[in-house]
């Protein structure tokens, strides 16, 4: 059922009106790159402080001063799930398309791979495509229980590692047609710390 749904999207945003759209505009010049380095903090209840080092590489063409793509990768440090590494490319072959691919893997428990892909022209009934996959790996997701029994106050939730893989497609013809639209999600709860009666949870989490 799954491979079925993905096919599914994939053919619904790669059909022949998506493919016919007219080609992006190359850079008629030549591309420089921009670096620009942060740092890299947050706090989060639910993880503590994050800190870490993120270079940001700037591809802009030239001539125009236009951003082609945005290259940031990071290492950061969580006292959760200590390092984590993490890629970023932004690619922009169009002023109304985007293309995203973010992936992250820490040595303890988490990981996560990002595909998106945006063509959102502006051009009156022109059609809209937008594509998203994903896997996701986390310690930090929440479980507050289930029904109206719940323990409260809210803040007695307990601490669970979820896999989720999530995945979608749409197509907006910008006009009153029918939009196409095929999404498919698969999600897993595991390994959580005082919610013995959630689905698939066990007792303590996974070092």
């Amino acid at each position: 059922m799954i491979r079925a749904s993905s096919l599914l999207a994939l053919a619904c945003a790669l059909s022949p009106a998506a493919l016919a759209e007219e080609p992006p505009a190359e850079c008629e010049g030549s591309v420089g790159t921009r670096l620009v380095p942060l740092p890299v903090f947050a706090t989060l209840p639910n993880e503590g402080n994050t800190w870490g080092f993120m270079p940001v590489f700037l591809r802009v063409c030239d001539p125009t001063r236009r951003t082609q793509s945005i290259i940031a990768p990071s290492v950061t440090w969580n006292d959760v799930i200590h390092w984590t590494g993490t890629l970023r490319w932004f690619y922009y072959p169009a002023d109304d398309r985007t293309l995203t691919f973010i992936a992250s893997l820490s040595t303890r428990i988490n990981s996560n791979v990002l595909l998106q892909w945006k063509d959102l022209p502006r051009r009156p009934g022109a059609f809209t495509t937008e594509l998203e996959l994903r896997w996701q790996r986390s310690v930090f997701y929440r479980f507050f229980g289930l029904g109206p029994k719940r323990p409260r106050p809210a803040t007695r939730a307990s601490g669970c590692t979820a896999r989720r893989a999530p995945g979608g497609t749409s197509r907006d013809p910008g006009t009153p047609a029918p939009r196409c639209s095929c999404t498919t999600t698969t999600s897993r709860r595991s390994a959580c710390r005082g919610c013995p009666s959630a689905p698939g949870c066990s007792p303590a989490s996974p070092a």
